[in-house]
């Protein structure tokens, strides 16, 4: 696994991190072997939190988001959360996603970690260990945009993968998904949020700026629906 820092101080991030990416590997999509051949023959909501009225509660009440619009049937929520963190996906089967990271600061030394005063130095390692997420995957996965900015109040850091056609999904027809992966990622209250998304194999695959830039004004638009706790 890679090494983000050699101080005592940010071994106690990599044991998040790490525990974080087990809490990710226990939410898993669906590997129903019939979804391949029939495609949308029905709906999956596998989750900890709660969903009323068209919006989702993390069972620790540190957020809540209202689900995204996705292809019914064939849609996926998939999520699990502990106290240091996990994981929401919402997706369907023509390759849509939108996915909530969560990382959390636990005792005292964390959250001296996770404070935004480290806003540079914290984002630019949480956004290359997610890189290296990738490229477990997707060995050749590569930034190919990342901007700093300021939305509703908050500093934020957006970054695109490339993931080199290696999608992380496959539709309901076993075709591979956007290989694009556009993020952006913030701090709260000692915890680390990356918002995901990948779009429907129907939308755009071009890899302009225009693309990402609208990539990105539609993760705004999920963390304006986000609840802050």
């Amino acid at each position: 696994m890679l090494e983000l820092l050699t101080t005592h101080k940010n071994k106690v991030l990599l044991s998040l991190l790490f525990m974080t990416i087990i809490t990710t590997t226990a939410c898993t999509p669906s590997t129903d072997p019939l979804r391949k051949f029939f495609g949308s023959y029905r709906n999956y909501t596998n989750v900890n939190g709660k969903i009323v009225n068209g919006r989702y509660y993390e069972p620790y009440e540190r957020f809540s988001v209202e689900v995204p619009k996705l292809l019914i049937p064939g849609r996926i929520i998939d999520g699990k959360f502990i106290e240091s963190g996990g994981t929401i996906v919402f997706r369907d089967d023509l390759g849509a996603l939108v996915r909530i990271d969560l990382i959390a600061a636990t005792d005292e030394e964390s959250k001296k970690i996770f404070d935004q005063k480290n806003w540079k130095e914290l984002s630019v390692k949480v956004q290359n260990y997610f890189l290296n997420i990738y490229k477990e995957t997707v060995p050749d996965s590569k930034i190919i945009y990342q901007k700093n900015m300021v939305w509703n109040n908050k500093d934020i850091n957006t970054f695109t993968v490339d993931m080199k056609g290696g999608g992380a999904l496959v539709d309901g027809f076993g075709k591979r998904d956007d290989s694009l992966r556009t993020s952006i990622l913030f701090i709260h209250k000692n915890s680390v949020y990356l918002i995901s998304t990948q779009p429907s194999i129907l939308l755009r695959h071009d890899r302009d700026s225009d693309n990402i830039k609208g990539r990105i004004e539609y993760l705004k638009k999920i963390f304006d629906t986000m609840i802050l706790n």
